[in-house]
C-alpha cells in the first residue's frame, strides 16, 4: 500500500512538472512532453487495475473429514413457488478449526445455498433464536453470496458477496465454534473475514455445540450443481 501511495505522489509531481512547462511555453507542447504525460497516464491506469495481493489465511495442511460428493455431482432443484430444503447431515461434532470446501458448477434462479446451522429454531418464526451460516449462488449463478444469521431478525446479521470465481471454488474457514471465520479463494487467500466474538448473540459462536444441521436450499424455480462439497480439518 505504501509503495502504491508513493507511486501516485511521484506520478502527480511529474504531471505537474509537465503542466508548468507547458504554461511557461505559452501552450506550446513538445512531442517528448506529450509522450511523458501519456506514459504517466498509462502507468496510473495500469496500477489501478492491478489487483492487490491478499494475505494468505494460513499455511496449514487440510484433510477431508466428510465428502458429500463422493457419489458424484450434487444437483439441487426446486420447481415450486417457494423455498425447498434438503438435509444432508446432522449433529457434526467440531473439536477444532474446520473448512467448508465448495466447488459450484452452475446455478439458475434467484437463490441456492448451503446452510450450516449452529442452532435451530423452535419458534413459529423460521428465524427466531437460530444461528446459521449460508453460502450459495444468486443471480443465475453469477454471484456467490454469504450470510450470517443471529436469530434476532429475519434480516441477516451480516451479508455480502462477490462474482463467482472461474473455477467455482469457495472455501470458508471457521474456528472451532464459529466465532472467527474467513472466506477464501482456491489459492487460500482471504477475500473476507470477520470476528463475531464481541457480539453478544455470538458469545459462544455460530456453532456452540457443533453443526446441528447441514442442508441445501433452493429458492423458487431455482437449481444448482455442486461438483465438490467437503468438510476439511487440519492435519494433526
Amino acid at each position: 500500500m505504501l509503495l502504491s501511495i508513493t507511486f501516485y505522489i511521484f506520478a502527480g509531481l511529474l504531471t505537474l512538472a509537465v503542466v508548468l512547462r507547458v504554461i511557461r511555453r505559452k501552450g506550446k507542447i513538445a512531442l517528448t512532453e506529450w509522450l511523458s504525460a501519456l506514459a504517466i497516464v498509462v502507468s496510473i491506469i495500469t496500477a489501478l487495475n492491478v489487483p492487490q495481493q491478499l494475505a494468505p489465511a494460513d499455511s496449514s495442511e487440510w484433510i477431508v473429514r466428510k465428502d458429500y460428493t463422493s457419489s458424484g455431482t450434487i444437483f439441487e432443484a426446486n420447481s415450486l413457488d417457494g423455498y425447498t430444503s434438503n438435509p444432508i447431515d446432522r449433529d457434526i461434532l467440531i473439536s477444532g478449526p474446520f473448512r467448508l470446501y465448495v466447488q459450484f458448477l452452475e446455478g439458475k434462479g434467484i437463490n441456492n445455498a448451503i446452510l450450516l446451522f449452529g442452532r435451530e429454531t423452535e419458534s413459529q418464526n423460521w428465524w427466531q433464536d437460530m444461528t446459521r451460516f449460508e453460502v450459495g449462488l444468486e443471480e443465475d449463478g453469477k454471484r456467490v453470496f454469504y450470510i450470517i444469521r443471529d436469530g434476532t431478525s429475519e434480516i441477516p446479521f451480516i451479508s455480502g458477496g462477490f462474482s463467482k470465481p472461474k473455477d467455482g471454488i469457495v472455501i470458508v474457514q471457521f474456528d472451532s465454534h464459529g466465532r472467527h471465520l474467513s472466506v477464501l479463494n482456491s489459492d487460500g487467500y482471504v477475500k473476507w473475514t470477520t470476528d463475531l466474538s464481541q457480539n453478544r448473540n455470538f458469545a459462544n459462536g455460530i456453532f456452540p455445540e457443533g453443526i446441528k444441521l447441514l442442508q441445501l436450499s433452493s429458492g423458487p424455480y431455482s437449481e444448482m450443481k455442486i461438483r465438490r462439497l467437503l468438510l476439511l480439518e487440519p492435519v494433526k
